[in-house]
């Protein structure tokens, strides 16, 4: 993608609404759920921001599409490795190439190939970043990249390093917000489930070590 390409969300809002409408009835029936702190994010009910959740399930996605419709009645872009299916971005989903699905390189010319490769995805990720903060849009990223159940919360700084690049562009501060999804037991019936909103933050643009520093003290299992 270029900066002269503008990225068009494939989101179905109207299939966003029946997916809340399912996940609302089905989870409220198998889970005794709490939302917690939501006033924190009624000042952000029309603005762009980062929300940055644990990541222990793929339920959490659930609960975070409850959370900002409960909360201020928004939908949003959750970032996503692109194996999984395209179907997904009608419901948010934004598909991305991971360091990680790249071919492992066994010669000069493929390394050299890999890396042209690196490149051309980063540039894609940050673009796609700066054109939804630009438009206001909410964007949901599991910054700890793969899913740690009942472990404790840890930050992959490069994720969160690229949302402060990002931030440069702007020329705006971004709004970051954490949130911790606890289970009791996710395979046990009316057990219980907290969500709880941490306290938003800015940061400067060199300031990752105060956002990680920040996400590990508001992101901590309860349950």
């Amino acid at each position: 993608m270029t900066e002269s390409q503008e990225y068009k969300i494939r989101r179905k809002d109207f299939l966003v609404d029946v997916t809340i409408a399912a996940s609302t009835f089905a989870t409220s029936r198998y889970y005794d759920v709490s939302y917690k702190n939501l006033d924190r994010l009624k000042p952000l009910k029309e603005k762009g921001f980062v929300l940055l959740p644990n990541h222990q399930s793929n339920l959490d996605i659930i609960f975070e599409g409850l959370l900002l419709d409960k909360a201020i009645r928004r939908k949003a872009n959750y970032i996503m490795k692109n194996t999984l299916p395209s179907a997904f971005e009608y419901l948010g989903g934004i598909r991305i190439i991971r360091g990680k699905d790249l071919n492992k390189p066994i010669s000069r010319e493929e390394k050299k190939m890999e890396l042209a490769k690196a490149k051309e995805r980063r540039d894609y990720v940050l673009d796609v970043f700066y054109q939804l903060l630009a438009k206001e849009e909410i964007i949901v990223l599991h910054s700890q990249g793969n899913r740690a159940y009942k472990k404790p919360y840890e930050p992959n700084s490069s994720n969160l390093k690229k949302f402060l690049t990002v931030q440069e562009r702007l020329n705006n501060p971004i709004q970051f917000v954490p949130l911790a999804i606890s289970y009791e037991n996710i395979k046990q019936p009316f057990s219980k489930v907290v969500v709880n909103v941490g306290d938003p933050i800015r940061v400067p643009n060199d300031g990752i070590e105060m956002l990680s520093a920040h996400l590990m003290n508001e992101i901590h299992l309860e349950l």
